[in-house]
């Protein structure tokens, strides 16, 4: 009858209650009638059931045999034969105790514990009738799916010694999946966002990957896939919900978990779906931790404790979203792009959604402004420096303009391409990219993300004297390559993008900022007077030439504990040390709690993003015309607006809803 009663209920969730023995293990089912008898009758067990060995028991010689048996220590009986340990003696720290899996030392007078292994436990088998002194000790390291009986106290408190992923249970194994800190941090497989970008075009990836063969477990994984297939791409390597062929040599589910192809085949994946079998406290498996060691974002379902959900901002999607948000869930983002990518959040109200921030903006919690700056000493190098007579020498042989210009992403939010049209009136620009094209790059440098960081491009920018350094939007502290790249080629740069780009230059003249002047006009009249005057156009150089940058950049490049590329294997890339932030701030919290105090709350504003709406150039070159990207932005903070409104107010809602919420709400509150 037993059987058969477990047999009927299929879904399953964790005890909320976490203050008795259930919180040890604690999965509750969803549908607990069928259970009712069993559990009121369970702790009446030592009277109403006899065990019924899965093996042969012990002869009475055998037994009397075993209980004369000269043993000097404690003797703990494993009772399910996990261990398959005959019996041997083991000192655990100061102390000893004789392990074994024989049942024939069951009647021992020196045996104290029974110890179980949940997974193998039989309700009908078990070492009964139970003497006082005898103390039972259970290890359940998986999922209800393999015993549902310890998801009720009435069994738990049977017990005296847990060793159960509950953080509760006397011996928690919560991080029995987790190898290593370091194995965590590696970054032996991990990819770039640029890598991934490429993978997905030319291979045709989904942003997403789902790898599993258990199929139709109590958490119902399988059906939200199949309904998040509905509106994203998904690529199904497993035997459920099956879209992708996995490779031969990896089609065995377990020998091939942890082999070097399957974690290479993974990583090239943005995101991975990391959903467990059961809905418990604390349940985390290989399934979470394996994708944040590939460098691959996971989505979350499974363990209640996983209180953090993040987000990568440029992918994300205001109709998906992990709604409706419960109390204890908190949110980070990392964008380290311009608003071009995502414009919501250059609004408060998209902001206020989050926990913590890792941006550009030197505001943010994890700032991120240096990103592109790979260190001082590729900031110092002087590899392509070339001086001021050996430039004037290629500008007379090989005709080369002053300045450099070099463009794909034509028509930005910036407007940048139409001041440099207008710059072209007053001073030759070279034009090697799409945008404005007037110089043809060669042929092995035409592919933009490829070509930017070879040793040729950089030989080709280094002839010039100046090079156009503007962003695609003006935001605070948005500073990309564009800017770090000359100065380390010993290039001045002409910068356009962040306000306070001056906070940040290697020295006060170190770059020529257009904001700094009245027009273009008289822009290009300075360019004109630096090209034609060596000496004051080598006084943008000294710094390059003396070794040395202004301190409060060196200050951020010494106190960044992340690296740009990763490269290092001494240190993290910005991605992992993001995540360890916000871990750290978990546990800092918890720790708090611990103490009996309040945990800190933490609340993203305005300044950890927030971009201006875009302005464009007048004809002469003065920014402040109105664009035609404010009505995006505009639409934006519409949406920002119902955004918030729905998710604070825990309603459902489709795309459509949103944006007739965004504009009943524009109308009542107009976006500013």
């Amino acid at each position: 009858m037993y059987r058969s009663l477990v047999s009927e209920s299929r879904l399953y969730h964790c005890a909320d209650d976490a203050s008795g023995r259930e919180a040890e293990h604690g999965c509750m089912p969803t549908e607990t009638l069928l259970f009712s008898f069993f559990t009121l009758h369970f702790r009446n067990i030592n009277s109403c059931l006899r065990f019924e060995p899965g093996f042969t028991p012990a002869s009475a010689a055998e037994l009397e045999e075993a209980r004369n048996e000269p043993i000097h220590a404690p003797v703990i009986l494993w009772w399910t034969g996990f261990t398959g340990e005959p019996g041997a003696y083991k000192t655990c720290g100061s102390v000893e105790c004789f392990f074994t899996i024989k049942r024939k030392y069951k009647n021992h007078p020196k045996l104290k514990v029974f110890m179980f292994y949940a997974s193998d436990l039989q309700a009908t088998d078990l070492p009964l009738p139970r003497e006082p002194h005898h103390e039972w000790a259970v290890l359940h390291e998986e999922s209800p799916k393999n015993n549902i009986l310890f998801s009720f106290e009435d069994m738990l408190v049977l017990f005296n010694h847990t060793s159960t992923f509950r953080r509760e249970s006397d011996y928690p194994i919560t991080t029995q999946y987790l190898i290593s800190e370091q194995w965590l941090l590696s970054t032996k497989y991990y990819k770039s966002v640029q890598a991934k970008n490429q993978l997905q075009r030319e291979k045709g990836l989904a942003p997403i990957v789902y790898v599993h063969s258990h199929c139709d477990p109590p958490s119902d994984r399988d059906h939200y896939v199949k309904l998040l297939m509905e509106y994203i791409p998904v690529d199904s390597y497993g035997l459920c919900l099956n879209n992708k062929k996995m490779p031969q040599h990896l089609q065995q589910p377990m020998e091939s978990m942890d082999h070097s192809d399957f974690y290479e085949l993974l990583s090239q994946y943005k995101f991975a779906l990391a959903m467990e079998n059961a809905v418990c406290e604390d349940y985390i498996t290989e399934k979470l931790w394996r994708p944040l060691m590939l460098g691959v974002v996971p989505i979350v379902y499974g363990s209640p404790s996983v209180t953090v959900f993040m987000f990568y901002a440029s992918d994300l999607q205001a109709t998906d979203l992990p709604l409706p948000r419960e109390p204890h869930h908190e949110w980070a983002v990392l964008h380290e792009e311009s608003p071009k990518n995502n414009i919501l959040f250059s609004f408060e109200d998209m902001l206020v959604l989050f926990n913590h921030t890792s941006t550009f903006r030197r505001e943010s919690d994890y700032p991120i402004t240096t990103q592109h700056l790979i260190s001082e000493q590729w900031l110092l190098s002087k590899k392509y420096y070339k001086s001021v007579q050996a430039k004037n020498q290629l500008q007379r042989e090989k005709g080369l303009a002053p300045i450099v210009y070099v463009h794909s992403d034509c028509d930005p939010p910036s407007d940048r391409d139409h001041y440099v049209k207008l710059l072209m009136e007053y001073i030759p620009v070279d034009s090697y990219g799409l945008c404005l094209n007037n110089k043809k790059m060669p042929q092995h440098l035409q592919q933009p993300v490829e070509s930017m960081d070879h040793s040729d491009f950089y030989e080709l920018l280094s002839q010039y004297k100046f090079a156009l350094a503007m962003e695609n939007a003006v935001c605070e502290d948005y500073i990309t390559e564009k800017l770090w790249r000359p100065l380390m080629l010993g290039v001045v740069p002409i910068a356009y993008g962040s306000p306070s780009v001056t906070d940040l230059l290697p020295s006060n003249s170190s770059a020529v900022v257009i904001t700094d002047f009245q027009d273009v006009k008289h822009l290009a009249q300075h360019i004109h007077k630096l090209n034609t005057d060596d000496a004051a156009y080598e006084r943008y150089l000294t710094w390059k030439k003396e070794g040395s940058i202004n301190p409060l950049l060196q200050q951020h490049l010494r106190h960044r504990d992340w690296t740009p590329d990763g490269d290092d294997p001494a240190t993290k890339d910005f991605i992992s040390g993001f995540e360890c932030f916000v871990c750290q701030r978990i546990h800092e919290n918890l720790r708090r709690q611990k103490k009996g105090l309040l945990p800190l709350h933490h609340v993203a504003n305005l300044s950890h993003y927030g971009c201006p709406v875009p302005h464009l150039f007048d004809e002469k070159g003065v920014v402040g015309k109105e664009s035609d990207w404010k009505y995006d932005w505009m639409s934006a903070g519409k949406l920002a607006h119902a955004l918030r409104w729905y998710v604070e107010n825990k309603v459902p809602f489709t795309e459509e809803e949103l944006h007739k919420q965004a504009v009943v709400l524009s109308e009542e509150h107009p976006v500013q």
